[in-house]
């Protein structure tokens, strides 16, 4: 995939390699990879929902600072990169897509799994972008799969404000948001997947 975006709808069995180059994009919509799959750096790859995987039957490569979209639910749910070989890992990026949810609890996900994960991989990180949620540990290789964990923070909610009138929001809604009221965890629930530019 040399530029834009392809959505993977059926499996491509017979595939040597599929290779996603810089600006590209993958996108798995029930699809599997047969053979090898690169991802180079700025590549993209969404892995799907939540309850997804993408399956690659033989090994990947992931270079530095290519990009795995992951999407994660509250109960740990996490579309992840299922390699069946070798998942040789050179610092790629992570970007969490996240369902709305109660996330109070730390939450564990796994990003990627693998038969056999290169040594000297380096997992990498997450991209920092949510709003109120902090990824409390990073990519962490767990026998051969990659996890991390993350968790709710609604606290200094006015240090994202960026003018007067956002501030004013913040301070009311991280009133709202810590206190007894009922209505706190719906409103907590709804704001959990925004980012900070949104």
């Amino acid at each position: 995939i040399s530029s834009g975006e392809l959505q993977l709808e059926s499996d491509l069995l017979n595939s040597s390699t599929v290779a996603v180059n810089t600006d590209a994009r993958l996108a798995n919509n029930g699809g599997r990879i047969g053979g090898t799959l690169n991802i180079a750096s700025g590549g993209r790859v969404a892995t799907g929902d939540a309850l997804s995987l993408l399956e690659v039957g033989g090994n990947a490569d992931l270079q530095n600072s290519s990009i795995l979209e992951i999407s994660i639910d509250a109960s740990g749910n996490a579309s992840r990169l299922d390699v069946a070989g070798t998942a040789d890992l050179q610092s790629p990026l992570y970007e969490l897509d996240l369902a709305a949810g109660d996330y109070s609890a730390p939450v564990t996900a796994t990003l990627l799994t693998a038969g056999f994960l290169q040594p000297g991989s380096n997992l990498g990180q997450t991209i920092d972008d949510l709003a109120f949620i902090d990824v409390t540990q990073e990519p962490t290789a767990i026998g051969n799969s990659v996890q991390i964990q993350i968790q709710e923070n609604f606290n200094n909610l006015p240090a994202l404000a960026k003018t007067p009138n956002q501030e004013a929001t913040a301070v009311a809604l991280e009133q709202v948001t810590n206190s007894a009221n009922p209505d706190a965890r719906i409103i907590r629930d709804a704001l959990s997947p925004l980012r900070t530019n949104q």
